[in-house]
């Protein structure tokens, strides 16, 4: 799934470096940094998510298991 998530962020990101370059009028250091964020973002989010759901479920574990 984070494979998954790393390609659909890599060609959002492109298409949005594209657009920032020449419809925008950006520099390329923004472009770039724009690709960097926008593909990596994605994958950001799927790891912070897995790792709060983790979290969630070993608090609910250790709750359960005091009772």
């Amino acid at each position: 799934m984070l494979i998954m998530t790393m390609i659909l962020g890599s060609f959002l990101g492109m298409g949005a470096a594209l657009v920032s370059y020449f419809a925008l009028g950006l520099g390329l250091l923004a472009a770039f940094g724009l690709y960097v964020l926008v593909s990596i973002l994605p994958a950001l989010i799927t790891v912070a998510l897995t790792a709060g759901k983790l979290a969630f479920n070993a608090a609910t574990r250790e709750e359960l298991a005091a009772r």
